[in-house]
């Protein structure tokens, strides 16, 4: 049995008033790369985003290793769970390299000064996301693509046990979505990281998760691995939409092709 890492247990979260998150639990196991999907409005982002203590939780409890979220330190928290939302505000003249070393901002702090530690977890995260051979060029030259890995090594100078991605793929074309996802699946194969991402793509979440979320309406419709939930009958009701199942021989599951909106 797979060990859990975090946990979510019957949680509510509500925006002016409005629920968004209802009685929500979900288990997270260490290693293993979970998709969170649903349609628009379901409260996909607000689950990351109350990961990653960015919004008030109503009531209810979120656990890292056993530990309620809410009494572990800033610092550590950072050291543990790296997060990556939606957009990004950043200077567009900062380097490359310069904007990775912020990974290591929750062990020196910003007075500390860059140790030799520093600086090799630093050239590692590059290298590991290969923008290594940019890391002088600004942030405003590069591609949405080269960017993109450019924000998950800073993720990974921080170190952390897990990684969260709001809609990673988003503002990114097909060729750049895959190899971003494809970087994502290596991170967890190679270097055992825990990743929880929400995606819109149905067919990317089945391909690259070994355990995908339905939400709706802030709560979970169904849960499982990635072969076995995503299916006509879900899409029809979730996500309003017939679908045709293809079987698809080289990646042992079947592809989706909708057919049309329900209306």
């Amino acid at each position: 049995m797979d060990k859990t890492i975090i946990s979510i247990q019957n949680l509510y979260v509500d925006y002016e008033k409005k629920k968004v998150i209802d009685n929500l639990n979900l288990e997270i196991a260490k290693g293993k790369i979970l998709s969170i999907v649903g349609p628009n409005g379901s409260g996909k982002s607000t689950i990351i985003k109350a990961i990653s203590r960015t919004v008030k939780i109503s009531s209810g409890m979120i656990c890292f290793e056993n530990r309620d979220i809410k009494k572990i330190k800033g610092m550590i928290f950072a050291k543990n769970v790296a997060v990556l939302s939606q957009q990004y505000d950043c200077p567009k003249d900062i380097s490359v390299k310069e904007l990775v070393s912020y990974g290591r901002f929750a062990y020196s702090g910003w007075f500390s000064g860059e140790t030799k530690e520093d600086s090799e977890i630093v050239n590692w995260a590059m290298k590991r996301t290969s923008v290594e051979e940019f890391e002088n060029r600004k942030l405003g030259t590069l591609s949405g693509g080269e960017k993109q890995r450019v924000w998950i090594a800073m993720a990974l100078a921080q170190k952390p046990q897990v990684l969260l991605l709001d809609e990673p793929t988003t503002y990114l074309d097909l060729c750049h979505q895959i190899e971003l996802l494809e970087l994502i699946k290596s991170l967890n194969i190679t270097d055992g990281l825990t990743v929880v991402m929400v995606l819109h793509d149905i067919n990317q979440a089945i391909q690259y998760s070994d355990k995908i979320v339905v939400i709706d309406q802030g709560k979970v419709v169904i849960e499982g691995l990635s072969e076995n939930i995503i299916n006509d009958k879900v899409l029809k009701s979730v996500f309003k939409i017939n679908a045709a199942e293809i079987n698809h021989s080289e990646l042992e599951r079947a592809i989706y092709y909708p057919k049309n909106v329900i209306n």
